[in-house]
Formats: structure tokens, sequence, C-alpha cells
């Protein structure tokens, strides 16, 4: 491997090997171009007093998901469906139950969890499985992420990992008590990576899980009793077998194959950086978008860093959960402090 620094992006450049007798081809190679800060917002309010927004799915441009809870004047909502026009609201359970996460396969294979259990969406019905009655000591209701319908990831309190083969869940044990709080994978499934953070507790734990041929490993582990440099991890997002963890002290980069790290600094280029990232999005390695617990937003460009804040009025700050990106849209969803209604955000590059 050649590393080769300081290149301009969207640029060919040609390189040849000489050795004492002879020299190779010319190989050429094109650096990535760089991707646009430019987006055009808007901010859709969802429910009534009592309203946040846990999660998103996007599709299309003409069909995202949106999950968490929805009060109205009339009847209590679990999700909403954006057909490109306008919110349609959705009722997964029943009362005034929460929907916490969201996974997208096709219009007849859903998955969402309640705070412990996951629910599947087959084209007709939502069926809600009790994991508990199954014999599984779990409550997974935090994050999900699959390669497939048929491997499934649900992470949860207590250092609960539930994986679901298609037809069977089982427990897996992750030898921890912090509570999980975010799942991604490389693209075929083979690596599967999970962040904890016990932000609640004293002292405050963080962990790095990975699971790789049914083998799970704590890569890294944290708290004020045994500090480690980077701090504590607050997301995760895999592309292109690239593993990328917001961590305290910036943006972790690690290698399954090599198990080589690099911990990039954010705060060179955006303010207080390390303080509030709750969820973040790889689209690309040149496209990673990053929300903060209160309003704010960053955005990386492959080459430099974009800071804002979104402003809903004066008396309510936006309170984010989560982000997703698809080609050029952006969508994060939460609530409102102050009058407590759900927000999604829709960017569009």
């Amino acid at each position: 491997i050649i590393t080769d620094e300081n290149l301009e992006p969207n640029t060919q450049y040609s390189y040849i090997a000489y050795s004492k007798n002879d020299e190779s081809e010319i190989v050429t190679a094109i650096t990535m171009d760089t991707t646009s800060h430019d987006f055009v917002w808007t901010i859709d309010t969802l429910g009534n007093y009592g309203s946040l927004l846990r999660d998103v799915a996007i599709i299309d441009e003409n069909n995202i998901w949106v999950v968490g809870e929805i009060r109205t004047d009339s009847a209590n909502y679990n999700a909403a469906n954006w057909d490109g026009k306008i919110w349609n609201y959705v009722k997964i359970l029943s009362g005034n139950s929460a929907v916490y996460s969201i996974k997208y396969f096709s219009e007849d294979d859903i998955w969402v969890t309640s705070h412990c259990f996951p629910i599947h969406w087959d084209g007709n019905e939502w069926t809600l499985y009790h994991i508990q009655n199954m014999g599984l000591d779990a409550c997974a209701g935090n994050a999900i992420w699959g390669s497939s319908s048929n491997d499934i990831y649900f992470v949860g309190d207590n250092g609960s990992i539930v994986h679901y083969d298609g037809s069977n869940f089982e427990k897996i044990e992750s030898e921890t008590e912090v509570d999980l709080i975010d799942v991604d994978g490389t693209a075929d499934g083979e690596y599967v990576y999970i962040v904890g953070n016990d932000e609640g507790n004293y002292p405050c734990a963080s962990l790095l899980i990975q699971i790789y041929d049914d083998e799970l490993k704590t890569l890294y582990y944290t708290d004020l009793d045994n500090p480690v440099e980077y701090g504590d991890c607050q997301a995760v997002s895999v592309k292109n077998n690239t593993v990328m963890i917001k961590v305290f002290e910036g943006l972790w980069y690690y290698s399954p194959e090599t198990e080589q790290s690099t911990v990039v600094s954010m705060d060179e280029y955006v303010p207080n950086s390390h303080i509030g990232v709750v969820d973040f999005e790889a689209q690309e390695l040149n496209d990673i978008f990053m929300i903060t617990g209160i309003s704010k937003y960053f955005h990386f460009n492959g080459t430099t860093w974009h800071y804002e804040e979104w402003f809903y009025n004066p008396e309510s700050i936006i309170h984010l959960y989560r982000v997703s990106q698809h080609n050029n849209m952006v969508i994060a969803v939460g609530g409102t402090w102050g009058d407590w209604i759900g927000i999604v955000v829709r960017g569009y590059r």
C-alpha cells in the first residue's frame, strides 16, 4: 500500500514504479471529488405537544419513513410516511407507546422496535416479538442494522444484542452492561460494529464492539477509571469497509483488514465538535453528515468541514436524534424543547 497525500480533488495522477533494471507500466488514479455543502432546508412539524421522532429511513425522495411518538387531537401514532407531498400517519403500537428505530428492506419487509422488542411489517400487519417470552433476557430497541432480512442485529440497554437469522432470535452475550446505542456493518454483513455509551451513569463508560465470524470482541473501552486516548464513542458508520466512529477527540477511522486506526481531530475546523454528537452517516468517505443533540450539524465534503445551526423559533431548540442520507437528500429527526412537537429537517443539495 502506497499513500500519496496533499492531492487535489477530482484530479487524475499517473504513477510509474522503477526498479534497478526495469520500470512498470503507467498506472493512473483519479481522486474523489468533493461534495457540496450547499443544502436547501425545510422543517416539517409532526403532531402536537408530547410528540418526538427517534429514527428515519430514506428509500427515495417520495418514500421516507420516520418513527417515534406522534400525538394528535384525535389519535396517537408511532410513525409517518412521506409520499412526496404529505406525511401520512401510521399506527404501529396502541396507546402512547413509542417506536425507537427502523430498518427498511422492502415495502413488505420493515423492522422497527419498541423500547425493548422487535416489530415486523410483512405487508399486511405489524407483529411484535416478545423476545423475553422466548427466553431472551434482553431489551434491544435502541438501534437496528442488517445486511439482509435474514441477518439483522438489534441493540439496546444493559449491553443487549439480539440477532435474527430470518427464522429465530438469538441473544449474543456482550459481556457488558453499558447501554448500546448504535450499530452498523459492512455491506456483506461480515463485520458488525456496535457503539455503547452509558452517559446516564457515573463514571461514564463507553465502548466499541466488533462481531466477526460469529466472534464478539471489544475493541475499545473507556470510563473515568480507565481513561483511553480517544474518549467516549458517540456513533458509528461503515462505508466501503472503512469503519468510522465519532469519538470525543474527533473522527476515528478503523480498518478491519489491517486493524490500523487513525483519529482525525475536527476541532481545527469545527468549534466544539466533541460536544453533543448523537448520530452521523457516511454516504461516501467524502460525504459525511453529523448531527448534535441541539440543532447543530457538521458536513464533511472530502476536504473541508461545514458547521451550521438550525433555528425553529426563539423559544424552541430543535433536539435531534438520528440522521440519514440518500443521494442529494439528508433527513434529521427529533423534536423541540419547549412546545414538544415532532421535527423532520429535510435538506436537498
